[in-house]
């Protein structure tokens, strides 16, 4: 094994007295892996959402489209300024990023939104809400 000198962030997990060292991983690793990929996952979906692409996102952040790519992904962890900024543009909550659970702002955004539209397209909306409501309860085996 060489034990050369390494820049601290090299030797994040560093062992010697593992074989493969660099690219070995605890189960809390894996868990925080899994976890990344989620968070990425999110940030795609509403990226999507709102029809924004990597490049649109990396320049109003000011960042490189490829640290975009490598959060999506679920290679890199974000910083909490840079997540700042992403949600945003992204007009989510970080809750909602990092836990994937929605928040009162998520909903107030939505009802801000349904709130615009015209008597039968509001209609439409409580319908749909309602029928996907019943078709939940139904699949729990509540209805």
């Amino acid at each position: 094994m060489n034990f050369s000198a390494r820049r601290s962030s090299d030797c994040a997990g560093f062992s010697p007295f593992l074989p493969d060292n660099r690219n070995h991983r605890t189960g809390g690793e894996y868990r925080e892996t899994a976890d990344l990929k989620k968070i990425g996952g999110r940030i795609v979906e509403r990226r999507k959402e709102l029809k924004l692409t990597q490049e649109q996102i990396a320049e109003r952040m000011n960042v490189s489209i490829q640290m975009i790519s490598n959060i999506e992904r679920g290679n890199k962890a974000i910083k909490i300024d840079n997540l700042l900024k992403l949600c945003d543009i992204l007009k989510t909550s970080t809750d909602y990023i990092l836990t994937g659970k929605r928040t009162d702002n998520d909903f107030d955004h939505l009802a801000s939104k349904i709130s615009q539209l015209t008597e039968p397209d509001y209609k439409m909306i409580e319908m749909l809400v309602d029928y996907r409501l019943q078709d939940s309860y139904i699949r729990k085996g509540e209805g």
